[in-house]
């Protein structure tokens, strides 16, 4: 009789270390959250007849506030810096810091980007497209 109220007091034991665990993950997920992200950099709606001439960054590097849910979520949807260059014919210095807005974030998430880390400016010079025969 003693063993069966052992194995029942460890089972509680181990029910309430579980139950409690569960409440700080849910605490710790609701506070709110500043998070540094190295996120893409993509260059859309390029004129077919112009190239770049230097290659740009590959990733930006972004700082995101939000709850720690979201935060968490983060990892599985897609997130970039996207630039349209669709008016561009020669070359323009893009003061990146500024631009907060061109990082796409799924609405899904509430999440704010605070502040754009590096790189600050990235210049775009184009050129036209050539092929070597």
């Amino acid at each position: 009789m003693r063993f069966f109220n052992e194995k029942r007091s460890v089972r509680a034991l181990v029910a309430v270390v579980l139950l409690s665990l569960l409440l700080w993950f849910m605490v710790k997920m609701s506070k709110r959250y500043d998070y540094v992200l190295d996120v893409p950099l993509k260059v859309v709606n390029l004129p077919e007849e112009l190239c770049l001439k230097f290659p740009v960054p590959q990733t930006v590097r972004i700082e995101l506030t939000g709850k720690g849910e979201d935060l968490l979520r983060l990892n599985f949807y897609p997130i970039f810096y996207r630039i349209d260059l669709s008016g561009i014919t020669k070359s323009i210095v893009l003061n990146i810091a500024e631009h907060p807005e061109y990082v796409r974030i799924p609405d899904e998430l509430e999440l704010r980007v605070k502040s754009i880390i590096r790189p600050q400016k990235v210049e775009f010079v184009m050129d036209k497209c050539r092929e070597r025969k």
